[in-house]
């Protein structure tokens, strides 16, 4: 448990624990209680011991208008020379989505797969007036070589490919996709305090129902630190589509992006930013900007929005109270311009959380007298 061990919110029992150095965690037969009740009996619980990597996830809920009142769990599977995860999510408005994602890793490339339905993990735009997370049947083989520098330059070529079928559920949508993208960049210091980013990316997308979509993308960042806890980013960015998808989870919008962003984050204490985006191809400007203060060891808030110059209104705003209850995590997140409340509860430490924050350390007890 992460709890309070003497008197812990929730806490794992297994009938054996094995450990693999730099691998692994593995309980055996692992039961989930939360006090005095027993929730959940699984038949191995994975803690990662590889960075990056996520292990079993305890079964997670929450409430969102997309999904409704949903639950999900994730299963890790590890093979000789691979690994991969089972993950099945059930809403009350969207049904089970069960997907399997796999991958292999060699030296100079990647092979990946997908199979089952999943959704997008931003929200889309159907019309005007309707957003949804888009649900999808989806089978897809993947692959992607690893970075090879190019000559003596600084630059590296990365490419994919991909081969595909999908079916999304609210546009009736079904078709194939094959997918080839090439993309070259490079990301290095100048000085200490100032360094750049530069990528150049051509992607051609084929479709059955005969649509050919080509995009080819590129940009250019300077981010200088101004100290240690601020920094300043210029961007630009060029995306030009040519053709169309059928598909609604393809969707990229054009863009001529100019963007400069500042920010500042003291650990234990705040993170925020601000910043402008001008985008030609629209005409539009957004203004965007975000507050997140750690009030307490126990309790976080925050405000996000981003607002549109063209549309004289806020595409976002959102507000967000996080609650730190000894070991379990309580967020609450309401999305004014989307009129949507999320409801999110989790267990800290196994694994950690990924979020922006860490709850602020609790104070040194006081130093005993000397003797």
């Amino acid at each position: 448990t992460s709890c309070d061990p003497a008197q812990p919110l929730y806490r794992i029992e297994a009938k054996r624990i094995e450990i693999r150095v730099g691998e692994e965690v593995v309980a055996r037969d692992a039961t989930l209680y939360l006090g005095a009740r027993k929730v959940i009996t699984l038949r191995e619980y994975v803690i990662s011991l590889r960075p990056g990597e996520e292990g079993t996830r305890i079964p997670t809920v929450g409430v969102t208008q997309a999904d409704g009142l949903w639950a999900e769990y994730r299963l890790p599977i590890r093979f000789e020379g691979g690994a991969g995860r089972f993950t099945i999510k059930v809403g009350a408005k969207t049904g089970p989505m069960p997907l399997l994602s796999l991958t292999t890793s060699q030296k100079a490339f990647d092979v990946s797969l997908r199979l089952g339905r999943t959704q997008t993990s931003d929200v889309r735009t159907i019309n005007p007036k309707t957003s949804e997370l888009l649900r999808y049947d989806v089978a897809e083989i993947a692959v992607k070589t690893a970075p090879t520098p190019i000559g003596a330059t600084p630059f590296t070529l990365t490419a994919s490919a991909l081969a595909g079928w999908y079916a999304e559920q609210i546009s009736g949508t079904q078709t194939a996709k094959f997918d080839g993208n090439v993309v070259v960049g490079t990301s290095r210091p100048i000085t200490p305090r100032l360094s750049y980013s530069v990528t150049v990316g051509f992607q051609v997308s084929g479709y059955t129902t005969g649509a050919v979509r080509t995009n080819l993308n590129y940009g250019a960042s300077l981010a200088y630190v101004l100290d240690q806890f601020t920094t300043v980013a210029v961007g630009y960015s060029r995306v030009i589509i040519q053709g169309a998808t059928p598909l609604l989870i393809d969707v990229i919008d054009p863009a001529d992006t100019l963007s400069l962003v500042v920010s500042r984050a003291v650990p234990f204490r705040y993170r925020w930013s601000l910043g402008g985006a001008y985008n030609r191809a629209v005409p539009e400007t957004k203004i965007t900007g975000g507050l997140f203060a750690i009030v307490s060891r126990r309790l976080e808030l925050g405000v996000e929005a981003v607002y549109n110059t063209r549309l004289v209104s806020f595409e976002d705003l959102d507000y967000t109270v996080r609650v730190i209850c000894d070991c379990i995590d309580f967020i609450v997140r309401y999305r004014q311009a989307r009129a949507q409340l999320s409801f999110e509860i989790g267990l800290m430490d196994l694994p950690p959380r990924l979020t922006p924050f860490v709850p602020r350390p609790a104070p040194p007890p006081p130093a005993l007298p000397e003797r």
